[in-house]
């Protein structure tokens, strides 16, 4: 029976997390911009916070995809040191895939505020809700604000 040494499955691993991890992520945060965001043209319109909530941005896809990577490992590790059963292999790894995504799923999550916004504009009035994840400026019902569009991303900016 052939055994799998540690370094396999740490080089496995990198190599699995580098195929997951995208070289183009956008900047999706409140206050950061994306290279593609940069120097570009957006439009602007007026407005004022009508409600503001906190609520929870799940994990991004690279946190989960690591998280189950790990999780598997760990899982096929420690069924193939207790057990000389392939499928007992198989199964702990699938199952340590899954506790592994569930638990980055949990620790990697990042707060978010949705703000509803009423819009003024020539042609009357209308309300919008952005959802914004951390890092933010915080705004508060009543404030005047701005909210930017740049390459297809809306961003809700205190109006100074």
């Amino acid at each position: 029976m052939k055994t799998i040494s540690l370094s396999n499955i740490i080089a496995t691993t990198v190599l699995l997390l580098s195929a997951v991890t995208s070289q183009n992520a956008t900047a999706q945060a409140g206050n950061i911009y994306s290279r593609e965001q940069v120097q570009t043209v957006g439009t602007v319109q007026e407005g004022v916070v009508l409600q503001v909530n906190t609520r929870q941005a799940e994990a991004t896809w690279q946190a989960r995809s690591v998280g189950a990577t790990l999780g598997s490992a760990a899982g096929f590790l420690l069924a193939r040191n207790n057990s000389n059963n392939g499928s007992a292999s198989v199964l702990s790894s699938m199952l340590g895939g899954f506790v592994g995504e569930r638990v980055a799923n949990q620790t990697s999550a990042d707060l978010a505020q949705e703000i509803i916004v009423k819009v003024n504009s020539a042609s009357g009035s209308s309300i919008v809700s952005v959802v914004q994840p951390a890092p933010f400026d915080a705004v508060e019902p009543g404030q005047a604000v701005l909210l930017v569009q740049t390459g297809g991303r809306v961003r809700v900016v205190k109006r100074q």
